[in-house]
């Protein structure tokens, strides 16, 4: 046999030596999950003397004593990571400062994960550093001893601040299902009000020689169907003295009122909202204000 051949074929010896080492390996350290069969309706995070609370009603997660509605994507997320761990290996024991700081796991560093469901506690998750990776986490749970690498960068799921989770939702109707629109600009009010026999929208209310372009009006009332903030506003936040106009829109279910108002702030324009679908104040920016500034002549033929 050629010396080519006989090195070939042990190369392919190795390899092949190589690869079942490696599936008797996978063999003795299988992914484990730790699944969680219930669903919490409380979820709080402590780190750094800070604390977030999150807590559930109905179908909608709150933040906090003030209940700001929270983004439902970044409450699944945390809700699916508590819910599933996926151990990839067991690096160590608590109990040695040494090793707890290793990990971030020592006071002052570990993030408190704590799940409760109906006041009482169903899961525990105590956070402490990245992998050198970024996509594995080191924890212990449910009080454990055992400090485990994880799957995903947990950091990423429940290391945001309350205004990151914020919804800025503000309200959603079905665009198709809106009647009519009333806007109040000061003491004048008109709106559109579309007629049940024949879909067109019709103009009511101060609006004298003013011929209604239908597609326009149909364009401008699906704008009016949803509403996001820029941003929520502190609590304390007056309002200015000078509203610019009231927007209400009606479906046959339910009626939704925002009204706008326009402050001089750093050389700029601010308009502050409120509606009567949130308690909380908040900024829109020119764009979004501008649909609810609409003049009666920008829907003129």
């Amino acid at each position: 046999m050629k010396t080519r051949k006989i090195v070939l074929l042990a190369a392919c010896a190795v390899l092949l030596c190589i690869c079942i080492g490696q599936f008797i390996i996978a063999g003795h350290n299988p992914v484990k999950t730790l699944e969680l069969s219930e669903t919490p309706d409380t979820i709080t995070i402590k780190s750094s003397g800070q604390e977030l609370v999150l807590t559930q009603e109905n179908d909608t997660w709150y933040i906090g004593a003030n209940k700001y509605a929270a983004n439902q994507a970044d409450t699944d997320s945390i809700k699916s990571n508590i819910r599933e761990i996926k151990i990839l290996d067991s690096v160590g024991k608590m109990g040695n400062s040494t090793v707890e700081e290793r990990y971030d796991l020592n006071e002052g560093k570990a993030v408190m994960i704590t799940a409760a469901k109906g006041g009482k506690d169903i899961r525990t998750i105590r956070l402490g550093k990245t992998s050198s990776t970024g996509s594995q986490s080191y924890i212990t749970v449910d009080g454990g001893k055992d400090i485990y690498l994880v799957s995903g960068n947990l950091h990423s799921v429940f290391g945001k601040t309350a205004q990151d989770m914020r919804s800025k939702k503000v309200y959603g109707l079905d665009g198709n299902s809106i009647t009519t629109v009333t806007v109040q600009l000061g003491r004048r009010t008109w709106g559109v009000e579309k007629n049940a026999d024949d879909g067109e929208w019709h103009l009511t209310g101060a609006v004298p020689r003013v011929i209604l372009d239908n597609e326009k009006a149909d364009a401008w009332v699906q704008t009016l169907a949803n509403l996001s903030v820029s941003s929520w506003l502190d609590e304390n936040e007056k309002l200015p003295q000078n509203k610019e106009t009231t927007v209400t829109v009606t479906t046959p279910d339910k009626s939704v009122k925002v009204d706008v108002y326009k402050q001089e702030k750093d050389g700029s324009e601010e308009y502050i909202c409120t509606s009567s679908e949130t308690p909380h104040k908040f900024k829109l920016s020119s764009y979004v204000a501008g649909k609810y500034l609409k003049a009666v002549d920008d829907l003129k033929k």
